[in-house]
């Protein structure tokens, strides 16, 4: 009986929003021979939910040929907002109504009821395909290199007291280490299975020397994210654990991503901040090989995908194949025998290093390095932009040449 009248509330409220936001979309078309309004939905349930808001920055042409065109994006209904500075930082940017329950079911109802219609897409916001754009996309994100978020000067005060009292001097750089793994979501979207998502997890203690290696060389190096399923382990006072510092705050965990040297990481939603703020990233464990060239500057590792039923490593060749690559279903191919096999710590600690002498300019590629990157990009495939800022990590091609087969 409980079911029955959950079921016939669902109906009823459903109804209900149908009836709020017909007149809603009616109006949108009525108006739209006189003002273009577009609608763009944004999850803020995770982090990793506003990279459309990228595209949209990057592409975003302020001389558009729609003199009255007005862009208002809504967030996806939900119980957990990833971090409220992040919403508060991005409303600043681009037009965004308050996420509150209501209004954002409400403007769902009112997007899904659009799509209905003929000519939808004039009142939608495009949303690029995150994970596959387009050589124009990817072009547009290697020219446009300017800072997409601002921090204003309080903040950037808040910022300054914040990272002293992790013990960074005022002057000093760091950079910031993150590896992904199952305790985000499932502390904060509990009920729900997310094994899925497993294959971009990797170990933290992996990164420990790479992070110890740049505080030789004078820097500061962060463990930055929420929450973490383990704290690190090292005896290097510039070594700092802010996830299990008990000083983090949902401001600061904007701040040292946008403020970093650089940023070590794996797939992540994390990877978002450094990218609004144009911050050099190190790649590393990266397995959605295809999509690399998205990002602008960068270092780039990935993890090896091992077969059972050959006994061998893959090549990038095998991997990235239309006809037997394994990407057509990523889940599936590692559920019937492809295993992972995350970066070695001197691989992760040589992808830093590289990072950090480029940045300083004392990075000279060998003729070596120049033919094992065009041997690399050749077999990435013609029809996807090659990206001159972004690099597979020098070191690792050396000790993997036989990936380029």
């Amino acid at each position: 009986m409980r079911n029955y009248f959950l079921k016939f509330f669902k109906l009823v409220r459903t109804v209900w929003f149908c009836a709020l936001s017909a007149p809603i979309v009616l109006l949108l078309r009525l108006v739209r021979p006189a003002i273009r309004i577009r609608l763009g939905a944004l999850d803020i349930g995770r982090l990793g939910g506003s990279f459309e808001l990228f595209w949209y920055l990057i592409c975003r042409d302020p001389a558009a040929p729609y003199k009255y065109r007005f862009d208002f994006f809504f967030f996806i209904p939900t119980d957990v907002v990833c971090n409220n500075f992040w919403v508060a930082i991005l409303s600043r940017e681009v037009k965004v109504f308050s996420p509150v329950p209501f209004l954002s079911k409400l403007l769902l109802t009112v997007s899904r009821l659009n799509k209905f219609l003929p000519h939808s897409h004039l009142n939608e916001i495009p949303p690029p395909a995150t994970f596959s754009p387009s050589n124009e996309l990817t072009h547009a994100a290697i020219a446009n290199a300017k800072v997409l978020l601002e921090f204003t000067r309080e903040e950037e005060e808040l910022g300054t007291r914040g990272t002293v009292g992790l013990g960074i001097p005022v002057e000093g750089q760091f950079v910031c280490f993150h590896a992904r793994d199952s305790s985000y979501l499932d502390a904060k979207h509990p009920g729900i299975d997310w094994h899925y998502h497993d294959y971009r997890d990797s170990k933290i203690g992996n990164y420990i020397p790479a992070a110890e290696e740049l505080c030789s060389r004078g820097l500061w190096a962060v463990r930055v994210g929420e929450i973490a399923l383990e704290p690190i382990i090292s005896s290097n006072r510039a070594v700092i654990d802010y996830t299990y510092s008990g000083k983090r705050s949902e401001f600061m965990d904007i701040y040292l991503g946008a403020k970093c040297k650089f940023m070590i990481c794996s797939e992540t939603g994390l990877i978002l901040v450094p990218t609004m703020f144009r911050r050099p990233i190190v790649f590393v464990n990266w397995v959605l090989i295809p999509y690399i060239h998205v990002w602008s500057t960068g270092v780039v590792i990935t993890k090896k995908f091992f077969s059972v039923s050959k006994n061998r490593l893959l090549t990038y060749r095998e991997i990235l194949s239309r006809e037997t690559g394994v990407f057509g279903d990523l889940g599936m191919a590692l559920e019937s025998g492809i295993q992972l096999h995350e970066n070695s710590p001197a691989e992760i600690q040589a992808a830093a290093v590289e990072m950090n002498d480029r940045i300083d300019g004392l990075w000279v590629d060998s003729k070596e390095d120049i033919a094992l990157q065009n041997r690399f990009w050749e077999i990435f495939g013609v029809d996807r932009l090659r990206n001159p800022e972004l690099r597979i990590g020098a070191e690792f091609l050396r000790s993997n040449t036989n990936l380029l087969d």
